[in-house]
């Protein structure tokens, strides 16, 4: 009797689940398969201990399939794990190997799909549980990627180098099979900051990214025209209780340096305009009031006339106030670092006019921002609240219930529900000396981070401002 193949299917995909496993069982009469949608029961499975390969999609109903692969490796160090997905890209590609997946699989968009998955498992599983046999399919892994790779063992010295990588690096790789990883440092490709976190880190299992310039060869200066900035990530592989090594990905970080200076160059251009048009803006417009003001010494100072020409003066100056401070609070220059979220947002309650209002923040995460924009964000969600709430508002800021982000909310009157998703439009406000501009810079600077901002309902009816999206930073 042929001996069976248990093989745990991970997907969320919208076919039938039950479907897809007896199109894989159908490939080979020993393939049994066990079909789940979710990471919890997936894991509980792994754990009866008859699972002989583990294919995930990328996401799951209650995860994603890299962190998916995380618990995996911490539950079962070497069964093999294929990634099975249609959505692939070379970051994702990097990304599964470095956290030890056996195999990365795209989707076919046509032909088969079922039979090339069923090749790679059949490869996978007869391959398992010889190191040498594992270390050779990493190595074919490793190869197939277009992103420079390198892969240390568990002495940090050098195992393989991809292609890729030995372009990058402009040396023979198998001139750097053996060699210590501070070899990288030397070369460039690694901040030793960087190789410093990585492996104070090891034992969690936490990646960590640095950057440095590429001299792309010995006798070439880190400031000369050959030089190349670089940025890399490196992670530990394996378990936790048995790490086997690491794997370094290496990316030519010139666009990213373009782009940055791009907006760098953007930004003073910018920063020269608003200073010409509020100078000339302004010059013009206190012109116009001294004139008003001659004007009502030769005629009639109560007139109806002029107190309304005076009025909309006044308007057109608080419209450049707030058009000039609108386009200097949503740019966003880029320079991050850890903030502690609720030591912060304290502080930048105090530094706004609430009159009567109260603050309370709850237990808030550190997170990687941009702190003059951040208080930009947290300013004006004071002042909105303060300003629809009253002087005996109550504003709350405090951890969203399983997501990464944060709210804050109010117990004032709230946002009826038809006019949630224009409150971030330039120009729309309720206020009859509001110019509709402050909920316009959040939406901005929170998009800006990689983050989502949306306008939903607090409980007993205020106004809720829910960020999304955030990676809390870890000690």
């Amino acid at each position: 009797m042929t001996e069976q193949t248990l093989i745990l299917l991970v997907d969320d995909e919208p076919d039938d689940p039950a479907a897809a496993a007896d199109a894989l069982e159908g490939e080979r009469d020993r393939f049994r398969v066990a079909a789940e949608t979710a990471a919890d029961g997936a894991l509980d499975r792994l754990a009866d201990g008859d699972v002989d390969c583990v294919v995930s999609g990328r996401e799951l109903a209650d995860a994603d399939g890299l962190t998916f692969l995380d618990a995996v490796r911490d539950a079962d160090p070497t069964v093999p794990f294929l990634l099975f997905t249609g959505e692939g890209s070379e970051a994702v590609a990097s990304a599964a190997v470095a956290r030890g997946v056996s195999e990365y699989v795209p989707k076919a968009l046509d032909g088969d799909q079922y039979a090339a998955l069923a090749e790679r498992i059949e490869n996978a599983v007869e391959d398992h549980g010889s190191a040498g046999d594992e270390l050779e399919r990493y190595r074919t892994a490793v190869e197939t990627l277009p992103e420079g790779v390198v892969t240390l063992d568990g002495e940090e010295r050098i195992e393989v180098v991809n292609g890729p990588a030995a372009e990058l690096l402009g040396r023979d790789r198998t001139e750097l099979r053996g060699e210590p990883v501070d070899v990288l440092v030397d070369e460039g490709v690694l901040d030793e900051a960087a190789l410093d976190a990585f492996r104070d880190a090891a034992e969690s299992g936490t990646a960590s990214t640095g950057s440095g310039v590429l001299k792309r060869g010995p006798e070439v200066p880190a400031s000369g025209d050959d030089a190349l900035p670089v940025e890399a990530v490196i992670a530990p592989r394996g378990s936790e209780q048995e790490r086997s090594g690491a794997t370094i990905v290496v990316r030519d970080a010139t666009p990213h340096e373009e782009r940055k200076r791009d907006l760098e160059r953007r930004n003073d251009r910018l920063e020269t305009v608003i200073d010409i048009v509020s100078h000339d803006l302004r010059n013009s417009l206190n012109l116009a009031l001294n004139r008003l003001e001659l004007v009502r010494r030769e005629a009639d100072p109560a007139s109806e006339h002029l107190s309304k020409v005076e009025r909309a003066l006044d308007r057109s100056g608080r419209i450049i106030e707030d058009a000039l401070r609108f386009a200097r609070e949503s740019r966003t220059d880029g320079d991050t670092e850890p903030v502690e979220l609720d030591a912060f947002a304290a502080r930048c309650w105090r530094q706004v006019e609430t009159n009567g209002a109260s603050l309370r923040v709850g237990d808030l995460p550190a997170v990687e921002a941009d702190p003059t924009r951040l208080r930009y964000v947290f300013a004006n969600l004071y002042r909105n609240a303060v300003e629809h709430g009253g002087e005996d508002v109550t504003v709350r800021v405090r951890p969203l219930d399983g997501q990464d982000g944060f709210c804050v909310e109010d117990d004032g009157p709230g946002i009826p529900e038809a006019e949630r998703e224009d409150v971030f439009e330039p120009g729309h406000t309720t206020a009859e000396d509001g110019f509709g501009f402050g909920l316009t810079i959040v939406a901005e600077i929170v998009d800006a981070h990689g983050w989502t901002v949306a306008a939903s309902g607090a409980p007993g009816g205020g106004a809720r401002f829910e960020i999304t999206g955030i990676d809390a930073v870890t000690d």
